[in-house]
Order: structure tokens, then C-alpha cells, then sequence
């Protein structure tokens, strides 16, 4: 056989390198766990899905470390955690990793509709990149004009009156703001506030609960995950309500808790479930009285210092007084050297 005639190959490893964009690696904001973390997740290809649990037990860091590092990303602008709602609760939460920061960078999850995101993903499919902060902002647009065209705010906070100058009956019907759940609320959904909700309907249920919506609201703006089964848990949340006297009383009890640093993330159903008393000990203010069993009777049943029921005394009988005090610890001293 002639050397034309025979075949060869060449003997290589797989490809052992990765490109990826300089900025996140060069960004001084970001600490070197950051920036490895960082460094991992744009090393793999575009749409790659990853669980959590698989990128902290991937490396010995640990937990806590892994969402140190996250947190920094997330503020920095690389990371987004987006919580999807469907029907007016979160059905998933999905992290957003790019290679340069986002428009409008948070820590907070932004709260945004499935269905909306899912049309709007589907519009913008020839786009090069989906910023998901803008089409967060978007999509509350969109949703705002969607409940705009479906029907006008009831009652609107003002009494309806006829033509004869009698008030209208409302039939019961609800007095609502124009926010109902969680993300409909605060521009860019950065975070999330409760203006006031009045609501009139004497038989609540969770969805028209607006004090038990703005506790849910105060656990997401800080970390927290919004409640699940609100069939099971919306009645720990009015049993400890009925426990504590008052919702102010309860929120801040939850501010005390959260701010404690108890949990990592703060936790609305522990704190639902009895949590709450945690954080809800009553002050004791210690008395301390000094053994007075060695002096007189009339001393023993007077008054704690600066505390007195009686008139003031007369020169002469402050100096009585003084003097037989006097003579009482002479006496006293007397039998002490005695012994």
C-alpha cells in the first residue's frame, strides 16, 4: 500500500475552553466568589437551566456562602430572580443570569403574570436579548391596560347618591384600590408597598384580605417566599391575628423578626404558626429590696426610697427622727463589736 493510499487522524482533547465576556470577571463591585460563581454560569451555553441545589453542592462553599454570592450578583445587576404568578399566586421562581447588567438592577423578585410573559416572550423572540427588568415594566403596562379595559374600580372610595340626593345601596360590593395582588403595585416591581385597601365584604377570604396581603407583601419585600397553600395556612395566620389583639401589633412583631436575622430568609409561615411569640416577651422590670430584717419595725414598714405617702415633717421632728436613727445604728454597731 502507498503512503497515498493510507488514512490518519489527528489526537486531540475535547475543547477544555470556554469565551466569556470580560466585564463580569473586571468588575470591581464584585468579590472573588462572586466573580467565580459569575464565572461559572456564563461559561455554559445560552438557555441553560440549572437548579440551585446543583450549583451549591457542585462546590465546598456551602449554602450560605453560594447565596452571599448570589445576592452580590443581584445587586450588581447580573442576576434577576423573577417569581411567575398565575391566577394571583407565585407558581415557580426562576433566576435571570446575563453576561452584562441589567437596565434596572434589584434584589427584590420581580413579580411577574405567566401568561403576560409568555405572550410577551413570544413577541420579542427575534430581539437579541430579553432585558427582563425592562419587560417587567412592560408587562405591568400591559396588565394595567388589560384590567383598565375589563371593568372600572367599584365604588372608587366615593358614596354613590340618585337623583333623589339618597345614597345608592352598594350591595355589599367591595371598595378596592386598583391593586389587588402583589405585583400590581410598585413601578418596575423593585419592591412591593400596600396603599390602602378598604374592603367592605363582611365575608373575607384570602384574596380580598388586604391586611393579610400586606403582611405576605412585608416577607417578599425581604427576602421571603409568598405563602403556598393559603387553604391551610390563612388560618394560623387568623388564629395568631386573634392571639396578638391587633395587625399593627402582628406587623411589627414580623418587622422585629425580620430584622432579627432569625433565618436567612425570612419565613411567613413559621412566623404565622407560633413563630410570632418568639418575638413577643413581655418586659419584666426587676425589683430588688434590701433585707430590712434587722432594723426596727417602723423601718421595715416604710417606704421604698423617694417614695412617700406622709406630709413633710417639721424641723423638730426631722431631727427626732434623725436622732433615733442614729441611736438604732449605734445600738447596731454596739452588738456587732460585742460579738
Amino acid at each position: 500500500m502507498s503512503i497515498a493510499d493510507q488514512r490518519g487522524r489527528v489526537m486531540k482533547r475535547k475543547n477544555p475552553f470556554i469565551m466569556i465576556d470580560r466585564k463580569p470577571v473586571e468588575d470591581p463591585r464584585l468579590s472573588w466568589k462572586a466573580t467565580g460563581l459569575m464565572t461559572y454560569f456564563v461559561g455554559k451555553p445560552d438557555g441553560w437551566e440549572f437548579q440551585m441545589s446543583h450549583i451549591i453542592s457542585s462546590k465546598t462553599d456551602g449554602e450560605k456562602s453560594v447565596r452571599s454570592g448570589i445576592n452580590e450578583l443581584k445587586e450588581a445587576g447580573y442576576i434577576v430572580r423573577v417569581a411567575f404568578r398565575q391566577g394571583g399566586k407565585v407558581k415557580d421562581y426562576e433566576f435571570f443570569v446575563y453576561e452584562e447588567p441589567v437596565k434596572y438592577p434589584t434584589t427584590k423578585d420581580l413579580h411577574i403574570d405567566l401568561d403576560l410573559w409568555e405572550k410577551y416572550e413570544q413577541e420579542h423572540q427575534d430581539d437579541e436579548l430579553i432585558d427582563i427588568t425592562v419587560a417587567a415594566k412592560e408587562i405591568k403596562g400591559m396588565k394595567k391596560q388589560v384590567s383598565q379595559n375589563r371593568q372600572p374600580e367599584k365604588n372608587q372610595g366615593v358614596e354613590q347618591v340618585s337623583q333623589n340626593g339618597k345614597p345608592e345601596d352598594s350591595q355589599g360590593s367591595e371598595q378596592v384600590s386598583g391593586f389587588q395582588h402583589p405585583e400590581n403595585q410598585h413601578p418596575g416591581f423593585a419592591g412591593l408597598s400596600i396603599s390602602t385597601l378598604s374592603i367592605s365584604n363582611q365575608t373575607k377570604n384570602y384574596d380580598d384580605d388586604a391586611q393579610y396581603l400586606q403582611l405576605r407583601i412585608l416577607f417578599i419585600n425581604n427576602g421571603g417566599q409568598d405563602i403556598k397553600k393559603h387553604d391551610k395556612h390563612y388560618q394560623k395566620y387568623q388564629e395568631a391575628l386573634a392571639a396578638i389583639g391587633s395587625f399593627d401589633k402582628m406587623k411589627k412583631l414580623a418587622e422585629k423578626y425580620i430584622n432579627s436575622g432569625y433565618h436567612d430568609a425570612p419565613q411567613i409561615v413559621w412566623f404565622i404558626s407560633d413563630g410570632w411569640r418568639n418575638f413577643n416577651a413581655p418586659k419584666v422590670k426587676k425589683m430588688i429590696r434590701q433585707d430590712r430584717s434587722d432594723l426596727p419595725k417602723s423601718l421595715q414598714e416604710g417606704q421604698e426610697p423617694g417614695e412617700t405617702n406622709e406630709l413633710p415633717l417639721s424641723e423638730e421632728e426631722l431631727a427626732k427622727k434623725q436622732a433615733a436613727i442614729k441611736e438604732t445604728l449605734r445600738r447596731m454597731n454596739e452588738r456587732l463589736l460585742a460579738k
